[in-house]
């Protein structure tokens, strides 16, 4: 169950079109697109990657959502249930995503025709 959910919620992401977003909510500003900033935004999941396939990463980022579950009073032991049961495999999700689509395009930092091969070591890895 928690593959199908997770797998509906990046698959609901990725059809997301910021544009449309931008301009339902009167966001809207000049495109983020330029070269500079594409490609920072693949820098930036390049360097996120290895970093989220570190277990001591997963293991500070289930810390810190478990820690957030105090905020939540009368719910706290269901949010860490919650965090142990379905928290790695977010992680995972959000790992396999990160590496098989282009999110600096799904956010519109770069034009959606760009393409963008993940540098052989994380490929690999």
């Amino acid at each position: 169950m928690v593959d199908r959910y997770t797998q509906r919620f990046f698959t609901q992401v990725s059809l997301l079109k910021p544009h449309h977003i931008c301009k339902s909510l009167n966001l809207c500003q000049p495109p983020l697109h330029s070269q500079g900033n594409c490609d920072a935004c693949h820098d930036t999941v390049s360097q996120l990657l290895p970093k989220l396939k570190d277990p001591q990463t997963k293991l500070k980022i289930i810390r810190l959502l478990l820690k957030e579950c105090k905020s939540l009073n009368n719910y706290q032991d269901k949010c860490k249930k919650m965090v142990f049961e379905y928290g790695p495999l977010m992680l995972a999700d959000l790992e396999n995503f990160l590496e098989k689509k282009d999110v600096c395009s799904i956010l519109g930092v770069c034009p959606t025709h760009s393409f963008y091969v993940l540098p052989a070591a994380l490929a690999d890895s």
